[in-house]
């Protein structure tokens, strides 16, 4: 943590930190699709939608990848699917199990924060060169942490 040393309040963690990043990405993502015409996706519905774009999967499968409870997962799909941005389709593998997989509506907004979070990237790369990180440190950086949200 860092201190001011002239009244010795502690300044922003990297937690805080991170965290306001955070919320700008979420801001500028939910304001994007907004724009875009998918002012009904939920708040938490990008990473959801990012993880279909790159491939099908089961509702447990996207709880694990994501990290989330598989209840909140479900809830979240349900919504998605309500919305038309997901589809439940039985795996051709296992009629019992359903894969989920992005609608046409649902590819569109994917892209949509792609793009959002592509320039998003550039803009936070730009900020950090401009404070004199070099490529190689700036992608120092992104590895290390990378490595510290796995432990």
């Amino acid at each position: 943590m860092t201190v001011n040393s002239d009244d010795h309040v502690p300044g922003p963690s990297w937690v805080g930190r991170i965290m306001e990043c955070t919320r700008l990405y979420r801001r500028t993502i939910l304001g994007a699709l907004y724009e875009a015409g998918f002012g009904d996706i939920p708040i938490n519905a990008s990473a959801v939608l990012g993880a279909l774009a790159r491939r099908p999967a089961t509702a447990g499968q996207l709880a694990d990848g994501l990290s989330r409870a598989k209840q909140e997962v479900s809830r979240l799909v349900d919504t998605l699917v309500d919305r038309d941005y997901v589809v439940r389709e039985s795996d051709p593998d296992d009629r019992r199990r359903l894969v989920l997989r992005l609608s046409e509506k649902g590819r569109a907004a994917a892209a949509v924060v792609h793009a959002t979070v592509l320039t998003l990237d550039q803009r936070l790369e730009a900020e950090l060169a401009g404070r004199g990180l070099n490529a190689d440190q700036i992608e120092r950086v992104a590895r290390a942490l990378d490595e510290f949200a796995r432990r």
